[in-house]
């Protein structure tokens, strides 16, 4: 079986980016969608990519992979997260009612 001509190039094998399955297959990737992971056999974590439809690998990233919902150009940069986005921060998080008036060495003394 030959490979197709046109693939997306953000398809590729789970624990492998630069092969893939010349087919739809559950063991097919999206690079274009990482998501973080937390592996307690490692104890770290890592980004790691999406697990695909075999239906959507075979609309999208067998086919016409630009019209993709998740595709973007491979020289655009990943897009950024904003600062509500973002989690917020320790100073921006108010206190307790019962913890007012006492400073922070206090309350971590407990």
């Amino acid at each position: 079986m030959s490979a197709p001509e046109h693939v997306c190039p953000f398809l590729g094998e789970r624990n492998n980016d630069r092969t893939f399955y010349p087919m739809p297959h559950r063991r097919n990737a999206c690079y274009a969608r990482l998501r973080w992971r937390w592996s307690w056999r490692l104890l770290r974590g890592a980004l790691s990519p999406v697990a695909i439809e075999k239906a959507h690998q075979a609309r999208y990233c067998f086919g016409e992979y630009t019209a993709c919902p998740y595709f973007r150009l491979p020289e655009t940069p990943p897009p950024l997260v904003s600062n509500h986005e973002a989690a917020p921060s320790v100073a921006a998080t108010p206190y307790p009612a019962s913890d007012e008036g006492r400073s922070r060495s206090s309350r971590a003394v407990r």
